[in-house]
């Protein structure tokens, strides 16, 4: 199946609640080829679909409970090769498409739940959270999967848009018990170099600790 039929069968469904649609039959390898092309062409995609169809399908792709596509990440058998470059693509969602879609406000003080269907900014958000993406590795032996993740993060967290500064966060609070100095020297720098807003410099505090849900 090429990368078209892929993503239309992805995102061009009917919004309505968690999604729960069937995924498609691939292989891991294709999957990662998907997701890659996916990642650095969704800004040109979300031409053709509401921004509602593109949460909920990013959703469905992203979290383990409503399929098992990211779960590709993980699989030893399909080479390094491809899956570094897959990691690698995921700052361009975030560059390219969150950064450009997303309303700057942040998840973390928003007192509802994770709308189903959940919305842009909470994908964007959550997606640390959701993927099953977690340390390989530690401090003390760190895995190149992991350097991946962090430099990801760390981008992100470079970019000018508090909804995706806050997802980094987000991600680096919950590696930090893994990676306690590398993701503190990150945040330190973020806050030494940046003037966040009040809520996000106090989330960036927590982050830094590994003080985060």
């Amino acid at each position: 199946m090429n990368h078209l039929d892929w993503i239309s069968y992805t995102f061009d469904q009917t919004v309505s609640g968690l999604p729960k649609y069937t995924e498609l039959e691939s292989t891991n390898i294709e999957v990662l080829d998907h997701l890659s092309w996916l990642f650095t062409n969704t800004r040109q995609l979300s031409r053709h679909y509401s921004q509602s169809q593109m949460a909920q399908g990013l959703w469905f792709l992203f979290d383990p409970s409503c399929s098992s596509y990211i779960f590709a990440f993980l699989d030893d058998t399909v080479s390094k090769v491809q899956r570094k470059r897959a990691l690698k693509s995921i700052f361009h969602l975030f560059c390219d498409y969150f950064a450009q879609e997303c309303p700057p406000r942040l998840g973390h003080t928003e007192q509802a739940s994770t709308p189903h269907p959940p919305d842009i900014n909470q994908v964007c958000y959550m997606f640390w959270d959701i993927v099953p993406l977690h340390p390989q590795g530690s401090e003390d032996v760190p895995k190149s999967f992991d350097l991946i993740c962090l430099d990801v993060m760390q981008q992100t967290l470079g970019l000018d848009h508090i909804a995706c500064q806050e997802s980094a966060l987000h991600g680096l609070g919950h590696w930090h018990a893994a990676y306690p100095k590398t993701t503190s020297k990150i945040i330190k720098k973020f806050l030494l170099h940046t003037r966040p807003q009040k809520d996000l410099k106090i989330y960036a505090e927590a982050a830094c600790q590994g003080a985060i849900q």
